[in-house]
This record gives C-alpha cells, sequence and structure tokens, in this order.
C-alpha cells in the first residue's frame, strides 16, 4: 500500500508539472499553442508510460500476484482519471480558442499606409459613373479619387443600376451620390493629370500584364491608391461581407491549425480565372482573350505547387511542409470543383458559404449596352454585385496571387497584395510559366525568376 501511494503521489507530481506548463500556455495567449500541445502530449506520454509500468510489474510478478495487479488497475484508473481531468480544462480553452476563430472574420493588416488628405467640405464635389462590372468601374473611378484626394476634393459616386451604398458604406472621402451629376463629372473615364506614376514598365514583358492598361500598371504601387483601397476595404457593407467573412473564417481556421502543427506554418494562394463564359460583343471580337481552360488551369495549379515548394525549400531546415489554403474566383461555374479535384494531396478549397448562380452565357454586368442583367430585379443585381466585390477584395489577402490571364476585375486585388508585399504572378502570353510582377518591373536582360516549369 505504501508504494501505491508513493506511485500516486509520484503520478501527481508529473501531472501537476505538465499542467503548469499548459496554464503558462494558457496566461501566454494564442501564441503559445505548439507549447501548450506539446505540454499536453508530454502529460499523455507520461499517464501512459506510469501505465506500462505497472503492467510490466504485474507480468514480471506473475498473474497471481493479486495485490500488485490491484494496484495496477488502481494506478490505470487514477491516470486516466487524471489524463481526463486534465484534457478537460486544456480542451475547454481550446474550444473556447477554436470558437473565437471559427468567428475571425478580420482582414490582413496592411503596414505603412499613408495618410489621406482630409477633403475640404467647403470645396464641390467629384463625381464618378458606373460601367459595367465592378472591376471595370472600379478601375476608372480610382483615379478620379486619387485626383480628387489631391485636391483635398471628395467624391459623390453616382452609380445608376446598383449604388454605391449597396457595396461601399460612405467614408470622409467618397460617399453615395444621387442622380443629379456634380459639375465635375466622370461617367467613365477620368482627368488626364489624376497624379499616376510616372515610373511604370514601358518595356513589353511577353506576360498578361502587358494587357493591363497604362494607368492600371501606374496604379498597382501606388501608396495614395492602396491607402484609398484599404479604406474602401474597411467600409465594406454587410450585404458585400455575408460573401467575404466566410472565407475569411475558414482562412483563420486553417491559419489555426496550421498553427498547432508544430513547425508548420500557413500559405494561402489565389487566382482569378476570366473564362468569359460564352461572352458575346467585345469578348467575342477580342480574339486574344479566349484560351484553352484546361490548360491554364493545370498551368495554374503547377505554379502554385511551384510556388509552395519554392518556400518549403527556403525553410525546410525549420519547418515541416506548410498547411496550403487555396482561393479561386471565376466567371466559369466549373473553375472551383476543378481545382478542388485536382489540388494535391492535402490543400484545401475555401469556399464561401454561399454562391450566386452564374448567367446562361457571359457575366451578369458585362459591357456597356449588356442585357444579361435586365432579367434581375433590384434586390438581385445587389446580391451579384456584392458578391462579384467581396472575390476582389478575398483575392487581395493572399499571400500569392496567380493571374494566368487580364482582367480589370484584378487591379484592386493585385493593390491589395502589394501594399502586403505579397507575391503577383502573370502568365506568360503564350505559354504555362509565371512570372512574379516585381522580376517585370526590372528592365529587360535582367533575371526574372519563374515558379513553373511544366503542367503536372
Amino acid at each position: 500500500m505504501e508504494t501505491f501511494i508513493r506511485k500516486r503521489r509520484d503520478l501527481k507530481t508529473v501531472l501537476q508539472e505538465r499542467a503548469e506548463n499548459v496554464n503558462n500556455g494558457k496566461k501566454n495567449g494564442v501564441n503559445s499553442k505548439s507549447k501548450m500541445k506539446q505540454a499536453m502530449m508530454m502529460t499523455a506520454l507520461a499517464v501512459l508510460q506510469e501505465r506500462a509500468e505497472n503492467v510490466n510489474n504485474v507480468r514480471k510478478n506473475g498473474v497471481n500476484s493479486k495485490s500488485k495487479r490491484k494496484q495496477a488497475i488502481m494506478m490505470t484508473a487514477l491516470a486516466v482519471l487524471a489524463l481526463f481531468q486534465l484534457y478537460s480544462s486544456s480542451s475547454q480553452y481550446l474550444v473556447t480558442v477554436d470558437f473565437r476563430l471559427q468567428n475571425d472574420t478580420s482582414a490582413p493588416h496592411v503596414a505603412n499606409i499613408i495618410q489621406l488628405n482630409a477633403p475640404n467640405m467647403s470645396l464641390t464635389p467629384i463625381s464618378i459613373g458606373g460601367c459595367c462590372g465592378i472591376g471595370h468601374r472600379l478601375s476608372f473611378n480610382i483615379p478620379v479619387m486619387v485626383y480628387a484626394n489631391s485636391r483635398s476634393q471628395n467624391v459623390h459616386a453616382n452609380w445608376h443600376n446598383v449604388p454605391w451604398s449597396a457595396l461601399f458604406n460612405d467614408t470622409e472621402f467618397v460617399q453615395n451620390g444621387s442622380e443629379q451629376k456634380d459639375p465635375d463629372h466622370y461617367a467613365n473615364g477620368f482627368p488626364h493629370d489624376w497624379g499616376g506614376q510616372e515610373r511604370i514598365v514601358k518595356h513589353t514583358t511577353g506576360t498578361v500584364f502587358d494587357r493591363y492598361d497604362i494607368w492600371m500598371r501606374q496604379a498597382m504601387d501606388m501608396p495614395v491608391v492602396q491607402a484609398l483601397l484599404v479604406s474602401m476595404r474597411d467600409s465594406l457593407t454587410p450585404l458585400v461581407l455575408s460573401y467575404l467573412e466566410s472565407v475569411r473564417r475558414r482562412t483563420h481556421v486553417n491559419e489555426w491549425e496550421a498553427a498547432m502543427d508544430q513547425n508548420s506554418h500557413h500559405v494561402k494562394v489565389c487566382a482569378h480565372i476570366r473564362h468569359g463564359n460564352n461572352e458575346t460583343g467585345d469578348w467575342e471580337r477580342k480574339m486574344w482573350r479566349h484560351f484553352d481552360l484546361e490548360s491554364v488551369l493545370q498551368s495554374t495549379r503547377s505554379a502554385m505547387n511551384d510556388f509552395v515548394l519554392l518556400g518549403m525549400a527556403a525553410t525546410a531546415a525549420k519547418k515541416r511542409s506548410p498547411h496550403v489554403s487555396v482561393f479561386v474566383a471565376s466567371d466559369n461555374a466549373d473553375v472551383r470543383p476543378w481545382f478542388e479535384t485536382n489540388l494535391p494531396k492535402g490543400w484545401k478549397l475555401i469556399k464561401p458559404d454561399q454562391e450566386l448562380p452564374k448567367p446562361d452565357n457571359g457575366v451578369w454586368f458585362g459591357e456597356w449596352g449588356s442585357k444579361t442583367s435586365d432579367g434581375l430585379n433590384q434586390t438581385m443585381k445587389n446580391e451579384v454585385m456584392a458578391e462579384a466585390t467581396a472575390e476582389i477584395f478575398a483575392l487581395g489577402e493572399c499571400d500569392a496571387l496567380f493571374l494566368p490571364n487580364y482582367s480589370s476585375f484584378t487591379l484592386s486585388s493585385i493593390v491589395l497584395t502589394r501594399a502586403r508585399k505579397k507575391s503577383v504572378f502573370f502568365r506568360t502570353s503564350e505559354g504555362i510559366e509565371f512570372h512574379e510582377m516585381t522580376d517585370l518591373l526590372q528592365e529587360p536582360n535582367s533575371n526574372s525568376s519563374k515558379v513553373s516549369r511544366s503542367p503536372k
């Protein structure tokens, strides 16, 4: 009996020490997840080792050693009880953290954002119109916003079919306008002296980067454009957030799971694929916009995989394989299911909680004069534009953004990705390789890195 009491006391001491380690993990917060997990594993190991010793002692002393066998049974029961109590305490903490992460919809931090000029309310506002899809609208509206802010004027957004207020709450810089145009109004354009950067890529890169208009390339790394888009991101309406927050929430959960895997980390890669969906008109006439979808899907997946492998090679001495999340946006309803089926083993495709049906042909808001959205009531129009807006901002919250073809839809995503010092890759105009934007900004004949060799 004395031996039993001593062993119980020794086991209690071990468990208390392990429990203190776990408590220290709790006190240190979420950043001590790996240490807390390690402490729990050590506790479990100590209990199992003690149980094994008890069983071995019984075997050594024979089946007829009833007292020792009774001690071993009691020790095992005590160990299981102690482990259950410890697990309950720790798991309660883990459940609390997990619940918090499952409801974490925060956007990634963007450092060193400049302060925008405060508008002078005595000055006449500048107004903007809204044509076509959300990408086209913002690509023309952003230069006007830069122009207005440089003059301390605010902007009125006079969008006719989907109001600005359906997507963005008013800020001091941009407010929802009325049907009445201001004297200085830009329906589908911007002033020539809007303030675009003079230093841009003037040489041909041989990638889809060349297809972005000059003002778009000027805007991609402009601090004032970054600040305006962050302001817009932080003023998204509940309607847009109803599509965006589920993507953010799943991202945070995947980050948590990666953090719980000791020495691992989380990587999120994204892609936008504008396929056309049998669109007519302007899209149909521009043959350079047409491509083989299967080839593009395979090369994009290959480039993503190479990016992850390069990251693994750079940190191989310290970290294990990363946990990889993938977010994909497209006008083709078959693209997400393709990635879900063909991603490398262990990768997770992030999908929003709700996805709206796409039109039989084209996109809901295409070129000027398109009748595709005429069958939608105002609520439906607001919904489909909100979903598209959420995708733009979701694409700007990744570790790497892959663009196999041109689309004005991705301008804002590129700006937000570059603002966070993350990578943007453009596919070669005729080929399967992807090149990082920073390399493309270099003069010709400079060493340029590529991340994809061939479809896998």
